[in-house]
Parts: C-alpha cells; structure tokens; sequence
C-alpha cells in the first residue's frame, strides 16, 4: 500500500485549494444571511413607518370629521334653542294669564333656572 506520509504534494495543494474553496462558500453563505436579515429588518422598519404615516392621516381625517360634526351639532342646538325661546316669549305674551305658570313650570323642567 501508499504510505500517508508519501501523498503527492500536487494532491495535497490541489485538497488544500478544494477546502479554502469550501470555506470561502460557506463565509460567503454565511454572509449572504446575515445580508438578508438586514434587509429583512429594513423593509419591516419602512413597513412600521408607512403604516404610522398613514394612521396620522387617518386620525387627522377623523377629527376634521368630528370638529364638523361638533360645530353642526352646536349651530344645531343653538338654532333650536332660539326657536324655543322665541316660542315661549310668544306664547307668554299671547295669555298673560297662563304666563305665571308656564314660568314657574320652565323653571322647574330646567332645573329651578340655575344652568
């Protein structure tokens, strides 16, 4: 048989050559990983930006929505409240006589006049 120690030294550099080729590929690889984690990560940041930019939008959407509702539910009252008004000061001087009670009768339903 061959004797180990008697390996042809072309043999050995060329094995020599083969493992440094191995070991290049898997740094390579492992790289390769570590590459993609990253821009994995980038793309979940972008994705976590994007989504909050459009949340902003959204509530600033919403609340321009509620401030109209707000302002039409106040014009609303507002308008009710003067018609109401103008219903009992008409009704008031239409019969003096009934405007005691109706008098003492609003001021019980709006809580004795104090508001």
């Amino acid at each position: 048989g061959v004797a180990r120690g008697r390996v042809d030294p072309s043999a050995r550099q060329e094995k020599s050559h083969l493992q440094e080729h191995l070991r290049m590929r898997r740094l390579a690889r492992n790289i390769a990983g570590e590459v993609k984690k990253f821009w994995s990560k980038i793309e979940k940041l972008v994705l976590y930006k994007h989504h909050s930019t459009l949340e902003i939008k959204k509530k600033e959407v919403l609340d321009k929505q509620l401030d109209f509702l707000l302002s039409q539910t106040e014009k609303y009252s507002k308008v009710l409240a003067d018609d109401l008004t103008k219903y009992r000061e008409q009704k008031t001087a239409a019969d003096p006589a009934t405007s005691a009670a109706t008098s003492s009768a609003a001021g019980v339903e709006d809580g004795g006049g104090l508001a």
